[in-house]
């Protein structure tokens, strides 16, 4: 009976939160339910909120992929994120971009991401601010979000690194690259946004969207305090023109590009260019993010490697842990491995497509014998290895 209506285990989830609610009035009950939505509808009235899962769409949308093998749209539609969607009249349902289960967002674009021309989604900063527009419509959505750990800072390594449920490598080096850390100050203005002002969170907005197709909408009006927001993003791979309706004529504010737009119109026709997005508002806003957030050429300050480059590792000799760190000039197909002294392959660290700049991979040497070990680098028709050495 997992996925049909259940009462007598709805009873007992009462049951619990009740008791849970009598300890901590504020205790926030969130169930990872997938039960029929009728269920859920009776949780959810009652106070609880419950997980929905919409990271394959969310996936599909920053890799630019939107319509079926039968041309049908619905592929990157996540607009069951939201929700009245879900026939609810209260905001519980709690989504997310990326989970424990699923797939990263970035190892997705940038291993399996569309491209037209010299746009390329697998490209790290195309990637990057594929992951903001993506996140501009996340956080506008009214109700609760979940951020998957790193998820933040465009984390990249796969969810079968060593095993599906081994331990990953830590990424906090990933704050000082310039390109990751304005993904995080992006994550960051987003949420400081949607905590000023109160068209984010009240339950009583009215939503209307259009999350199915290459040009997204998202459009919110504050039930009595005259706030409304228009977020429109471009998630094709080629440029695309656009109508954009505004509710109101007037002065609306760019959010990222800090500008102002005068509407006299309720339609503006705009030509975006692949991944361009906005988040306008009808009012000033109380936040104001960093100047540069957003653009597609981010990386132009930053420079990057002139060679293939393997570096010895750090800690050597180590145990268990070390860190290995390679530079790449351009984006290529990297495979790092692991072998011991007769050659026998011992892990395979990385192997895919990786983009230019520096990178750095752990690798766990538990239930290895000490001794030397070679961890070997091929990347774009160039080899190189270097020793490392196990001390137990």
């Amino acid at each position: 009976s997992y996925g049909n209506y259940d009462a007598s285990r709805i009873a007992i989830l009462k049951r619990m939160a009740d008791r849970l609610w009598e300890v901590d009035p504020g205790a926030y009950v969130i169930l990872e339910h997938w039960t029929d939505n009728s269920e859920e509808t009776v949780l959810s009235n009652y106070g609880m909120m419950l997980w929905a899962n919409v990271t394959y769409a969310y996936q599909e949308t920053a890799m630019g992929y939107h319509t079926w093998d039968d041309g049908s749209y619905g592929k990157s539609d996540f607009s069951w994120g939201y929700f009245r969607e879900h026939g609810w009249s209260v905001p519980h349902v709690v989504t997310y971009m990326e989970s424990h289960d699923e797939e990263r967002m970035m190892f997705k674009n940038i291993n399996y991401g569309g491209s037209s021309g010299e746009y390329s989604t697998k490209d790290l900063p195309v990637a990057l601010d594929r992951m903001k527009a993506a996140a501009s419509f996340f956080f506008a959505t009214p109700g609760p979000r979940m951020i998957w750990q790193f998820g933040e800072l465009g984390y990249d390594v796969g969810i079968f690194y060593q095993c599906k449920t081994c331990n990953k490598p830590i990424r906090w080096n990933y704050l000082n690259d310039p390109l990751r850390r304005k993904l995080y100050d992006t994550y960051s203005a987003l949420i400081a946004l949607r905590r000023a002002h109160a068209v984010f969170t009240e339950p009583g907005t009215s939503v209307s969207a259009l999350l199915d197709r290459e040009v997204k909408y998202l459009r919110l009006n504050h039930p009595w305090n005259g706030e409304k927001v228009v977020v429109v993003g471009n998630f094709d791979v080629i440029a695309r023109e656009a109508s954009v309706y505004f509710p109101v004529a007037g002065t609306w504010h760019d959010f990222f590009a800090r500008t102002d737009l005068e509407v006299t119109a309720s339609s503006q026709l705009m030509t975006l260019e692949p991944g361009e997005f906005h988040v306008f508002t009808s009012f000033q806003p109380r936040v104001v993010p960093a100047e540069g957030l957003v653009t597609v050429d981010a990386d132009a300050d930053v420079e990057l490697p002139t060679a293939v480059e393997l570096h010895a590792n750090w800690p050597n000799p180590f145990n268990p842990t070390t860190t290995v760190a390679f530079d790449l000039p351009r984006a290529v197909s990297v495979r790092l491995d692991v072998v011991d002294v007769s050659g026998r392959l011992v892990a395979r660290l990385v192997d895919g497509v990786r983009n230019a700049g520096r990178h750095e991979v752990a690798f766990e040497a538990r239930g290895l014998a000490s001794g030397v070990y070679l961890v070997r680098l091929e990347a774009g028709g160039i080899a190189r290895s270097r020793t490392m050495l196990l001390l137990k």
